[in-house]
C-alpha cells in the first residue's frame, strides 16, 4: 500500500510540472503574439539599437569540485516590456570524493529565452535548453541528449542580471540540480 502512495504522489509532481510548463508556454505564446500584434500595427524595421547581447561566464576550481560555464546570448527587444534571444552554452563539471569516485562532464547546447519586464528592474525569464551531455561517472561513460526548461525571476541594475531559476523538467542528469539556484550574468545593447 505504501508504494502505491508513493507512486501516486510522484506522478501528481510529474503532472505538476507538465502543467507548469503548458501555462509557461501559454503565457510566452501570448506575450509573443501581443507584440505582434502591436508590431504589425507600426512599420516594422530591424532596429539594431534594440539587440542586446549578455550571457552569464562561471569559473570555480577546487580541489574536490571544478566548474566552467560559458554562456553568451543575443537578443532583441521587440517592446520596451518583453525581448527574446537565443544563445549557445558549454558546461564542464568535475566532482571526486577520492581518487577511485570521480565524475565529469560536458554540456554543450543551445536555449532561447523570452523575457518579460514588468516595471524596472524586475525581470522575469523563461529558457527552453537542448544539451548533449557526455562523460564518465564511476568510470562508466555517459552520453545522453538533456532537456531543460528554466523559468525565474530576479533584477537587472546597469546591466548586471541577478536571477532565481529553477528546472521545470528535471531530467536525471539536468546540469541545474533538484532546487532553485541563482545566476548572475551580464546584459548590454548597443
Amino acid at each position: 500500500m505504501r508504494n502505491f502512495g508513493l507512486r501516486l504522489s510522484i506522478n501528481g509532481l510529474s503532472i505538476l510540472r507538465k502543467l507548469i510548463i503548458y501555462v509557461l508556454f501559454s503565457l510566452l505564446f501570448t506575450v509573443v503574439c501581443f507584440s505582434q500584434t502591436t508590431m504589425l500595427q507600426q512599420p516594422s524595421k530591424f532596429d539594431p539599437s534594440k539587440l542586446e547581447y549578455g550571457g552569464n561566464f562561471g569559473l570555480s576550481l577546487g580541489s574536490n569540485a571544478s566548474t566552467i560555464i560559458i554562456a553568451p546570448q543575443v537578443g532583441y527587444r521587440l517592446t520596451p516590456h518583453f525581448s527574446a534571444g537565443f544563445g549557445v552554452n558549454y558546461s564542464y563539471y568535475h566532482y571526486s570524493s577520492d581518487s577511485y569516485d570521480s565524475s565529469s562532464f560536458n554540456y554543450m547546447g543551445l536555449n532561447l529565452y523570452g523575457r518579460v519586464r514588468p516595471f524596472s528592474p524586475i525581470v522575469l525569464q523563461v529558457q527552453p535548453e537542448i544539451y548533449h551531455m557526455w562523460g564518465s561517472s564511476g568510470g562508466s561513460s555517459v552520453s545522453q541528449i538533456v532537456p531543460t526548461f528554466l523559468a525565474g525571476g530576479g533584477i537587472i541594475i546597469r546591466g548586471i542580471t541577478m536571477m532565481l531559476y529553477y528546472d521545470l523538467i528535471q531530467n536525471s542528469y539536468t546540469p541545474y540540480g533538484g532546487r532553485i539556484f541563482y545566476s548572475v550574468g551580464y546584459t548590454f545593447g548597443m
